[in-house]
């Protein structure tokens, strides 16, 4: 079967479940598919803009805060806490972040 992962952002309480992403939710698929560049997107921390770089409302959200990938497996229970909406305050902000990515990097959008 193979554990299933989420993002999440403690400092912010925000999470992105990958699968709401049209994205696969095992590891492998993650750093192979679409979504593999999206944690740099989301920690890029610049002052200053070069050639190359893409531009996005997301884009460096969560340089500096508190990051974890989180398995389905985790003795923490984190993750179906998250996804039961058991950790209050918690926000899925799956599909805004990865239409706001996938804009920036020319993927088509998600509905």
């Amino acid at each position: 079967m193979g554990q299933y992962y989420i993002i999440v952002n403690a400092t912010r309480k925000e999470y992105i479940n990958p699968s709401r992403c049209s994205s696969g939710i095992k590891m492998a698929e993650l750093v192979q598919g679409k979504l593999s560049g999206i944690l740099f997107y989301l920690t890029c921390d610049t002052t200053e803009k070069g050639g190359g770089d893409i531009e996005g409302d997301y884009r460096g959200r969560w340089k500096g805060n508190r990051i974890y990938v989180v398995g389905d497996y985790h003795k923490s229970g984190m993750y179906k806490a998250i996804l039961k909406g058991c950790c209050k305050g918690y926000k899925d902000v799956s599909l805004a972040l990865c239409n706001d990515y996938f804009s920036a990097i020319g993927l088509s959008r998600i509905e």
